[in-house]
């Protein structure tokens, strides 16, 4: 059950049902491929990223060099600071496998 889902997720875990609800995430299921991009560096996403099923990779170029910065699972969310700040994304998001992910 998606309620369930997001209740188990720090950032909902406040939230009553009525207000779950309202975030409304299961018209926003994507699904997506290993070596799809979630988000790219330098741009600026539209949606909070909610990890529901697979894996993503989150690095940066650090002076030419990749730097691996986290792995993302089912739960993770991704995207926050972008969508807070407005401004552009630090660092790739990348899957690792194929998967579900909610847009908020």
């Amino acid at each position: 059950m998606v309620e369930d889902f997001l209740k188990s997720i720090p950032i909902f875990v406040a939230l009553k049902s009525q207000e779950i609800a309202l975030v409304n995430v299961e018209k926003k299921v994507e699904v997506i491929k290993e070596d799809s991009f979630l988000v790219k560096e330098g741009e600026t996403p539209e949606w909070l990223i909610i990890i529901k099923s697979g894996e993503a990779q989150v690095y940066a170029t650090v002076e030419g060099e990749i730097e691996e910065l986290a792995t993302l699972s089912a739960g993770s969310i991704c995207c926050e600071m972008s969508i807070i700040s407005g401004k552009p994304a630090g660092a790739n998001i990348k899957a690792l496998t194929d998967g579900e992910i909610y847009k908020v």
